[in-house]
């Protein structure tokens, strides 16, 4: 497999800067992380377009897949675990989605 600068496209993906960041056989999203950190840098929440120039030779959905996990393991995806909130009762319009059945439903 080829070297790429994935760690330079999503770096930028996540910082905003072009860091210099080697070429790569396949995207490391943890390695990443624990780089960026060392340089003092942290994801964060704004997404941004990677350039033309940054994606030259990596593989559209082997990036996207790293990127999203980079901003998982970062927690800047923007999901939050959530429990429902205990001992709300159920409104009405609720409760009727939950009764509603479709016609063959015996």
């Amino acid at each position: 497999m080829a070297e790429a600068a994935w760690h330079t496209a999503l770096a930028y993906a996540v910082t905003g800067r072009d860091l210099a960041l080697g070429l790569q056989a396949r995207p490391d999203p943890a390695g990443l992380l624990a780089e960026l950190r060392a340089r003092g840098l942290e994801p964060d929440q704004q997404p941004r377009v990677i350039p033309a120039r940054l994606r030259a030779g990596l593989g559209a959905a082997q990036l996207a897949a790293a990127l999203t996990e980079l901003r998982r393991l970062a927690r800047v995806d923007g999901l939050e675990p959530r429990t429902p909130a205990p001992g709300r009762r159920l409104g009405e319009p609720e409760r009727r989605l939950l009764a509603d059945r479709p016609p063959h439903w015996a």
